[in-house]
């Protein structure tokens, strides 16, 4: 049933034309919301004032950098030493153990 007949339409006429109409009248459903949209997009009003609400205040840049710098400390060497002090011990523990 694919393909066209010898006038150049599709062999399933019918078929076609119904959905095409479907498709066509669903995306005329969505028009009037592109069109607010497209209207938005050139309203340099708009656009200004959705840039300024998106923007971080200053305080929030400032708290945000410090929680940043924070993160970004190297830890103690002697914090580590430990922990790894503790490891072993919990491990010799374990081999008395199961020995």
């Amino acid at each position: 049933m694919i393909g066209r007949d010898k006038d150049g339409l599709f062999k399933n006429q019918s078929n076609y034309i119904r959905l095409r109409n479907k498709v066509n009248s669903q995306e005329d459903s969505h028009k009037k919301v592109f069109e607010r949209i497209n209207a938005k997009l050139v309203d340099k009003a708009y656009i200004e004032s959705t840039v300024e609400i998106s923007a971080p205040s200053a305080g929030a840049t400032a708290a945000t950098e410090k929680n940043k710098t924070a993160a970004n400390k190297p830890k103690h060497a002697a914090g580590n030493a430990t922990n790894s002090t503790n490891s072993t011990k919990a491990h010799n523990k374990t081999k008395l153990v199961s020995s």
